[in-house]
C-alpha cells in the first residue's frame, strides 16, 4: 500500500459523475489535486446536467455508455453538455488536454457494442498517437494492438484483472479486488500526471499501486 500522496492527478471511474463529487472533495482536503476526472460512461440522468440540475464537481470528460439517451447525447458531441462547462461530451478522438505542460491525447468509444463510425474516427490515431484510450465496453484485442494506447481504461462490469498488451497497460475500473473502494460497481482510478504512474483507491483511502492489484489477482 501508499499512503495518500500529494500530487496532480487525473481521476478515472465508470458510471455518474456526480455520485464521485463528495470523494473528490476528501480527496483533495487531504492533499491531492484533481485537475481532471474521465468517466466511463453509464450518466443516468443526462437531462439533469444539460439543465445545470446536477453538475460535475471537476472538469470532467465522459464517453457514453449504455444507459445514457443517445438522440440526446448526439447533438452535443465533442462539446460541454452543461452550463457550468464541466462535462465534456468525447465522442471517438482525439481530445487533447494539457497536464504539467504536457499535452496527452484522448480517444473514446462509448456504449455496449462496438460503434463503426467511433472506431474510425480513432484508427488514424494509430502506434501510439493515443494516450489515453476510453471505452465503456472491452474493445478488441487487435484494436489495442493497432492503436498502442499508453492507458487503456474501460469499464467492463465483468471486474477483470489489468493486464498488459504490449507496451499498453490495460485496466477494467469493475475490476474487484478486495480492499478497494468500490462506488456502484466501479473501482476509482488515478493517474500522477507528472510520473504516469497508476493506482487505485482502497476503502481507507490509500493508493494502491497497479502491481499490487495484479500481485491480487
Amino acid at each position: 500500500m501508499v499512503l495518500l500522496n500529494i500530487g496532480m492527478y487525473l481521476a478515472i471511474a465508470g458510471g455518474d459523475p456526480h455520485r464521485i463529487n463528495e470523494l473528490l472533495k476528501v480527496l483533495e482536503n487531504n492533499g491531492m489535486e484533481i485537475v481532471y476526472a474521465l468517466s466511463l460512461g453509464d450518466l443516468n440522468d443526462v437531462r439533469g446536467y444539460i439543465s445545470g440540475l446536477k453538475r460535475a464537481e471537476k472538469q470532467t470528460i465522459f464517453i457514453r455508455g449504455c444507459v445514457e439517451d443517445y438522440n440526446l447525447l448526439k447533438h452535443f458531441k465533442y462539446r460541454y453538455i452543461d452550463p457550468y462547462q464541466r462535462l465534456f461530451y468525447l465522442y471517438g478522438g482525439p481530445k487533447v488536454i494539457k497536464l504539467e505542460d504536457e499535452l496527452f491525447v484522448l480517444a473514446g468509444i462509448g456504449g455496449k457494442e462496438l460503434d463503426r463510425k467511433e472506431k474510425r474516427l480513432i484508427l488514424p490515431l494509430k502506434d501510439g498517437l493515443v494516450d489515453i484510450l476510453l471505452s465503456h465496453s472491452k474493445l478488441p484485442e487487435d484494436l489495442l494492438k493497432l492503436l498502442k494506447p499508453r492507458y487503456y481504461f474501460y469499464f467492463s462490469h465483468k471486474g477483470e484483472p489489468p493486464r498488459y498488451y504490449g507496451t499498453t497497460i490495460s485496466v477494467d475500473l469493475s475490476v474487484n479486488s478486495e480492499g478497494l473502494l468500490r462506488l456502484d460497481g466501479s473501482s476509482v482510478g488515478f493517474l500522477e500526471v507528472k510520473t504516469l504512474r497508476f493506482f487505485l483507491l482502497s476503502k481507507t483511502y490509500e493508493l494502491v499501486p497497479l502491481t499490487e492489484v495484479v500481485k491480487g489477482n
